[in-house]
């Protein structure tokens, strides 16, 4: 248990000491810097909702989602995105992450569309051929019971 605390710790570190990504003149990130910023909130949402075990409503979940919510809000949809191809499900599972810890029927709805739109620009033919390319990321049958269908 104690080896895996101190991995955990090591991503976290590791995490948090990326540089963040400037925008550029015309206030917007590249696509590129766009998905990197908010894959690592991705990473941060799942590392503290699903390895510490903390509840939507926790104050740093809830700071993570606001933080990707702006993101989406700001720059687009994550499938717009040039490198789609070559990270593959990574968008659709960042915004899984986002939903996961949306706490009312108004973020839900936000991720829920973001997702949906996501799912129709990709070759993905629904949920059981999502969730075998999530297993390419950070996916597990506990998140699949966790209500994932719902969204």
């Amino acid at each position: 248990m104690m080896a895996f605390s101190r991995m955990r710790s090591t991503v976290e570190h590791r995490l948090l000491s990326l540089e963040e990504r400037q925008e550029s003149v015309s206030g917007q990130l590249k696509l590129d810097d766009y998905v990197y910023d908010s894959f690592v909130v991705g990473i941060q949402i799942y590392i503290n909702l699903v390895l510490r075990n903390y509840g939507p409503d926790f104050a740093l979940l809830r700071t993570l989602k606001r933080k990707l919510m702006g993101l989406l809000y700001k720059h687009g949809e994550l499938s717009e995105s040039k490198s789609h191809g070559s990270v593959g499900i990574v968008p659709l599972w960042i915004l899984l992450m986002g939903g996961m810890v949306a706490l009312n029927a108004e973020e839900t709805t936000s991720f829920a569309q973001f997702i949906a739109k996501t799912m129709r620009q990709s070759a993905l033919q629904g949920w059981p051929e999502v969730e075998t390319n999530l297993t390419q990321v950070l996916w597990t049958k506990h998140l699949q019971r966790s209500g994932f269908r719902a969204l």
